[in-house]
């Protein structure tokens, strides 16, 4: 873990990149360690926003040559990834719908129009959700087929998901969406889902195309259950949470609060929302007027939340430096190391998610025993 001065360069400067504002010259500067800093952005997905936030620091409180060019090459490589996914993402998307397969792409490319620089949000796969009825998505996977360089993989007929790699590009086809956090949520989520995708969806204006997204009142809460699926499964990272951030910042004006707080009730995610509310508030600058139903009663167990985020990348950054420099051995060998690996995190996270973590932590085992 980090130490207490880098974990408040840290933050500071992912504020100054999430808002573009100027950061505090009277900070001890000359006394961080920048080579903590740069693994840090790296394994919490931010490093585009990290650099944004060091480029407004005077030259000479810059890190060391050595750690800045870097740090500028990552972001070059993320820069060059962005335009790759949100080209793949348009040609795709424009490919299924004249072909009469509409959907909208959820999370991943479409959060980087939020984001001060769209180019420096670190992309990972681009997921497309079809509609609930069956036939669109089987028409969708029929055409992903004929354009992909390799078989699909990763099937699940039961939440109607495959996998396809175009052109060295993780695509994802959705027919449905889970929860895997809680009882209540994933019983409701599909009723939920089907009624708020059946309103108008977003469009993302570009040059070259236009990028349907899912309608605000649904992405509300779907951006924040991505990232809190992943937190107790023991694998997110602070980029998920600044996902949300971002969008409530920019669109929380758009959605419905009564609405989306009976939602948050019957999901049983209410107390999740406000913990992760104050982490907005209180380490990454939003301010509190934005943040949607925000009311300090997070505040207690922010920190310990926050802390548990930074822990869980950085265990599965290392457990990801061991598979890939270790031998290869059976799955079931393989899932066991990872899951022995992250016992730290899930100890972490059931300190201030108890329940949700022990839902997640069954359904993993689950999951690994059926496969």
């Amino acid at each position: 873990m980090s130490k207490s001065l880098e974990l408040k360069a840290f933050f500071h400067l992912l504020e100054c990149g999430m808002w573009n504002t100027p950061p505090d010259m009277s900070f001890s500067w000359n006394n961080v360690d920048w080579v903590c800093i740069l693994h840090l952005s790296m394994e919490q997905g931010v490093v585009g926003l990290i650099a944004d936030g060091i480029s407004k620091l005077p030259t000479d409180l810059r890190p060391p040559k050595r750690v800045f060019v870097n740090m500028v090459m990552s972001v070059k490589v993320i820069e060059d990834d962005s335009d790759r996914a949100l080209n793949m993402a348009m040609a795709v998307q424009s490919y299924l719908s004249k072909n009469q397969v509409e959907t909208v792409i959820i999370k991943g490319v479409g959060m980087a129009r939020n984001y001060p620089n769209p180019r420096h949000r670190v992309v990972g796969d681009i997921d497309l959700l079809t509609d609930s009825n069956l036939d669109s998505f089987e028409k969708g996977r029929q055409l992903l087929r004929q354009i992909a360089s390799k078989e699909e993989f990763d099937v699940d007929e039961e939440l109607r998901h495959v996998a396809f790699d175009i052109k060295n590009q993780l695509v994802e086809l959705h027919g449905l969406i889970g929860s895997f956090v809680n009882k209540e949520s994933d019983e409701f989520i599909r009723e939920w889902a089907t009624h708020h995708l059946s309103t108008s969806p977003v469009v993302w204006h570009l040059s070259k195309a236009d990028i349907k997204l899912p309608p605000y009142q649904f992405d509300a809460i779907y951006i924040f259950l991505h990232f809190f699926r992943h937190f107790v499964g023991a694998a997110c990272g602070l980029r998920q949470l600044c996902d949300w951030v971002l969008f409530l910042d920019k669109h929380g004006d758009k959605v419905d609060v009564g609405v989306l707080r009976n939602d948050l009730e019957k999901m049983k995610l209410m107390r999740a929302w406000q913990i992760f509310a104050s982490v907005a508030v209180n380490y990454l600058g939003m301010p509190k007027e934005k943040m949607l139903l925000y009311d300090r009663s997070g505040d207690k167990d922010c920190r310990k939340a926050v802390l548990a985020v930074i822990k869980a990348n950085h265990n599965l950054a290392k457990l990801r430096k061991k598979n890939k420099n270790g031998k290869k051995m059976a799955a079931l060998l393989q899932h066991a190391k990872s899951f022995f690996h992250l016992i730290p995190t899930y100890y972490v996270n059931l300190k201030v998610f108890p329940r949700e973590t022990i839902y997640s932590l069954k359904n993993y085992i689950l999951s690994r025993l059926h496969e």
